[in-house]
């Protein structure tokens, strides 16, 4: 647009020139001409308007709307007087809001002591969600929006509290057991698969981690490391391993282990995980039980995955 407006000035620029040297009988003949040549062209289109460019627009705002309004209507125009000013008046607007633009756009960047605060509460506070910090932000004085606060968060890839609050299953092995205990098939399947898995960080808990497996079949539990084969007197063998120092002895899987231990009354801990998967058949965990045994909710906990923990322990504990 300026460089087709430059263009319009330097030509309007060299007609006036041409002017000067003629007559004013000479003028008045082209003026008449001209506004003769409107006319034809008006006859022409039909009723239809003449479309004009924004550089046109500009041009003839900036050349008529210093005339009165008296002689604005006594000239042959394609537009209305009116339309030359409402060009002026957008000509001008556009002026001002560009100069009024600020440099930088968007707000002001937030101080960096209060990310850094924003930033600590979440961390201390794993449980607590931008709104939370919001708030206790507006405790301490600090006057900031819950966007701002969730835009901190966002850029900092910090993670929404539900995901931030919940254990990955590398972190729940890794403090809550430090040996597993599983069935043959088990033992077996997880081996084939958490073997090959090296710098994997689950796959590096369940490889690291020590394992019994009890068997009457297997003769060695050499293929996969950190195993110990348990063939005779489970039950008793056990009890053993419960005396000795350390955390607790994991079980994972291993469906008829399970059973065994809770009917010798061995097993101490029962974690059941609820996942929000319907599947409409499979193996009964505690079918062929005999006689009932009661127990009682000790804890729960609900995983960002949808998966439900529940935490069970012997009635009589």
């Amino acid at each position: 647009m300026l460089l087709r407006l430059a263009y319009l000035s330097v030509t309007n620029a060299f007609a006036m020139l041409r002017l000067l040297p003629m007559s004013d009988r000479e003028k008045d003949v082209e003026i008449l001409a001209l506004r003769h040549q409107i006319t034809v062209l008006e006859r022409q289109l039909g009723g239809q308007r003449v479309r004009f460019d924004a550089s046109d627009r500009a041009f003839l705002a900036a050349l008529l709307h210093r005339l009165s309004a008296h002689a604005r209507h006594r000239m042959r125009l394609l537009i209305r007087p009116d339309t030359v000013l409402r060009w002026h008046r957008d000509l001008m607007a556009g002026r001002h809001a560009t100069r009024s633009r600020p440099k930088r756009g968007g707000r002001p960047r937030t101080v960096r002591s209060i990310r850094v605060l924003a930033l600590r509460l979440a961390a201390e506070n794993p449980g607590w969600g931008y709104r939370r910090l919001h708030g206790e932000l507006l405790v301490l004085g600090v006057k900031v929006a819950a966007s701002t606060v969730w835009e901190i968060l966002k850029d900092a890839g910090i993670p929404p509290s539900p995901e931030r609050a919940s254990t990955t299953w590398a972190d729940f092995l890794r403090s809550q057991a430090d040996a597993l205990l599983l069935g043959r098939k088990t033992w077996q399947s997880h081996g084939g698969a958490f073997e090959p898995m090296a710098g994997d960080p689950f796959g590096e808990v369940m490889n690291n981690i020590h394992k019994y497996v009890v068997s009457t079949t297997l003769k060695s539990a050499s293929a996969w490391r950190n195993s110990t084969l348990i063939r005779d007197n489970v039950v008793e063998a056990i009890r053993q391993l419960k005396q000795q120092p350390g955390k607790n002895i994991g079980i994972t899987g291993s469906v008829e282990l399970v059973r065994s231990l809770i009917r010798a009354g061995v097993l101490d801990e029962l974690n059941l995980l609820v996942h929000p998967i319907l599947i409409g058949h499979g193996k009964r965990l505690f079918d062929d039980m005999g006689e009932q045994v009661p127990l009682k909710l000790a804890d729960s906990k609900t995983f960002s995955t949808g998966v439900l923990q529940l935490t069970y322990v012997p009635a009589d504990k």
